[in-house]
């Protein structure tokens, strides 16, 4: 079965995304403040330990990190995972989402 990467960014359990997204707020909130990268590695180890993409993602530029992007990406996990659409359905929807998002108008047209 076909599985995009992305999706493991956020661990395994549905019911986490809400303890995730709190997670995601507090290091960035932490990370704002100029609390050293240590202290907020210490604090919220297991989650850097478990989704160290997202942890650097945050790390690198905490004032642009998109909150929304992450919420979204939780959902449509969870409803790969509830059975409402297949895993390629979703890369299928977020690929696009992406390329309206990211790519010129033109090159669109000629896909």
């Amino acid at each position: 079965m076909y599985f995009p990467y992305f999706f493991f960014l956020f661990g395994t359990h549905i019911t986490m995304s809400d303890q995730v997204i709190k997670q995601v707020d507090d290091i960035l909130l932490m990370l704002r403040r100029g609390t050293p990268v240590v202290e907020v590695r210490e604090k919220h180890a297991e989650f850097t330990r478990e989704r160290p993409t997202l942890f650097r993602m945050m790390q690198e530029n905490p004032y642009s990190f998109d909150r929304a992007k992450l919420i979204q990406m939780l959902h449509m996990k969870r409803q790969i995972c509830n059975g409402e659409m297949s895993a390629y359905q979703g890369a299928a929807r977020w690929g696009k989402q992406m390329a309206d998002e990211y790519l010129p108008e033109n090159l669109q047209r000629e896909s």
